[in-house]
């Protein structure tokens, strides 16, 4: 999981999902685009509301 308090942190991430007919935006630390990935899965969302993560590397 990819959290704030670590040291090799190389990449802000921008998380898109769809809720309740809106778009949300969250920002992740993460050090590769899965690890942003599985962030916002392991805050409970899914793959069926995930729009987009950013940047694309």
């Amino acid at each position: 999981m990819a959290t704030a308090t670590q040291a090799n942190i190389s990449a802000e991430y921008e998380i898109r999902y769809f809720e309740q007919g809106q778009i949300i935006v969250i920002k992740v630390l993460a050090n590769n685009k899965q690890e942003a990935h599985q962030y916002y899965l392991d805050s409970g969302k899914t793959n069926n509301n995930l729009y987009s993560i950013r940047p694309d590397k």
